[in-house]
């Protein structure tokens, strides 16, 4: 398996609302804002092992996530529209029950 080189950054991190400083390891070095102090510690190189790039199987994967990305925006939809019916239906039974007609 080939390997690559990775640059690690260890860091102490504390958010606006923690009492504490927590130790973390990451791929890249946070900096400071207005809702976390970071505190660059250390950094290291690590040589990892990396799989090898399968382009069927990652075409297949990324299908897979679009699918399942069209079944959520299709529930999502659904009832978006279903509460809009809702809200035709609850005006027109007003309409009804104050004797309001159309015109």
């Amino acid at each position: 398996m080939p390997t690559k080189k990775v640059k690690l950054y260890i860091q102490a991190k504390k958010y606006n609302w923690e009492s504490e400083f927590n130790l973390c390891v990451d791929t890249m070095a946070f900096i400071s804002d207005n809702n976390i102090v970071c505190v660059q510690l250390n950094s290291v190189e690590v040589d990892i092992e990396v799989p090898e790039l399968d382009k069927k199987a990652l075409t297949l994967a990324e299908i897979e996530q679009i699918r399942d990305h069209i079944k959520a925006e299709k529930a999502n939809h659904y009832l978006r529209v279903t509460n809009l019916e809702d809200k035709i239906n609850n005006l027109m039974c007003l309409e009804n029950d104050t004797g309001v007609n159309n015109g």
